[in-house]
């Protein structure tokens, strides 16, 4: 979670965050809040820094997303047994979207695993929607969602000024991704794969504008009510 002068940015994982949270740092005032872990959610916004300031995240197809943990987690040390848990012992990314599109796999995880990654309670449809209503709340109680796709354009945007391309690489967006990143996502979908993330996160996806698989939003930041 980061504050500045005008916006406090909200990091769900797997969407650009360490980017955005990089940029704020370095032209815009920004910092860490204190005593709020990294992916703090909504609840954890402590209710003095709205007065004045945007709430705002990123955000990206549920799709897509899918593939980053995946990849996150059989990347790492401790991932692979988190893995095997979600998948009842398969590691491979077709077991892992069933095993966390399911609502029973929460129970698999153990105590242990599970500070390793940020785990949301079980709050309806798949693992993405529960992260989208953990960290954004349901409705939506963010003024402003940013494309991952359009993640320089829709911070500037934010922050109401060009962020230098020299200076600040684009990260995350749809012509650059991280070494470490599936390069493709759609490549690891099969047709039945695709129907089941539209089954149980395309409410969730519908409500952000994510009307296609894979799609990016029709422009960089999402405008909402907000608190």
């Amino acid at each position: 979670m980061i504050v500045t002068p005008s916006l406090v940015y909200i990091h769900m994982p797997k969407t650009g965050g360490m980017w955005v949270a990089y940029v704020l740092h370095n032209i815009a005032d920004g910092h860490k809040v204190r005593a709020v872990r990294r992916h703090g959610p909504l609840a954890d916004v402590p209710s003095a820094l709205l007065e004045g300031r945007i709430l705002a995240g990123s955000i990206r197809d549920p799709w897509s997303w899918y593939t980053s943990p995946w990849q996150h987690l059989r990347s790492g040390v401790d991932g692979p047994p988190i893995l095997r848990a979600i998948g009842d012992g398969d590691q491979s990314f077709n077991a892992f979207l069933r095993g966390v599109c399911d609502n029973d796999f929460w129970p698999a995880l153990t105590p242990e695993q599970r500070p390793g990654w940020p785990w949301p309670p079980n709050l309806g449809g798949g693992l993405y929607t529960s992260m989208v209503r953990w960290f954004f709340g349901m409705p939506f109680q963010v003024n402003a969602l940013i494309d991952l796709y359009q993640l320089r354009e829709g911070l500037g945007e934010l922050i109401g000024q060009d962020i230098d391309t020299g200076r600040f690489p684009p990260k995350n967006s749809r012509l650059d991704r991280p070494a470490t990143a599936v390069k493709n996502p759609h490549t690891l979908y099969q047709n039945d794969q695709v129907a089941l993330v539209q089954q149980v996160d395309g409410e969730t996806a519908f409500a952000l504008g994510y009307t296609e698989p894979f799609a990016a939003l029709q422009r960089p930041v999402l405008r909402l009510e907000g608190v």
